[in-house]
């Protein structure tokens, strides 16, 4: 995983401990989208195929998988662009298209709808 922000990474690690689902599931999305993109594929075409993959081995709550996104937008090379990817797949409108010309604005992975 390629970090830009080693010390937040360590503050994240340190608080939560390396065997917490938070500090797996980043890892390991963010190492299976780094080689997806090593074989030249855009992190738009491929984050959401690697985040169920990792799902599938790393179990965490709606809560944690914001953590997740949270702690990888801060610390991850490819952040910016997981943000503004992630901004507009979980939009219900076009708050995401909003939340993308905000510096750091994350939209949750938490929401309800109700038809």
């Amino acid at each position: 995983m390629q970090i830009k922000n080693e010390k937040y990474w360590g503050e994240r690690v340190e608080t939560l401990g390396e065997k917490h689902p938070v500090v797996l599931f980043a890892q390991e999305w963010a190492e299976r989208m780094e080689k997806e993109i090593a074989d030249g594929r855009k992190l738009d075409d491929i984050a959401e195929k690697t985040k169920w993959q990792t799902a599938e081995e790393v179990d965490v709550t709606g809560i944690e998988s914001s953590v997740v996104l949270a702690t990888l937008v801060a610390v991850w090379i490819y952040g910016e662009q997981l943000r503004k990817w992630w901004n507009i797949f979980s939009q219900l409108s076009d708050e995401g298209k909003t939340a993308n010309n905000i510096p750091g604005a994350v939209l949750s992975a938490c929401s309800l709808s109700i038809n």
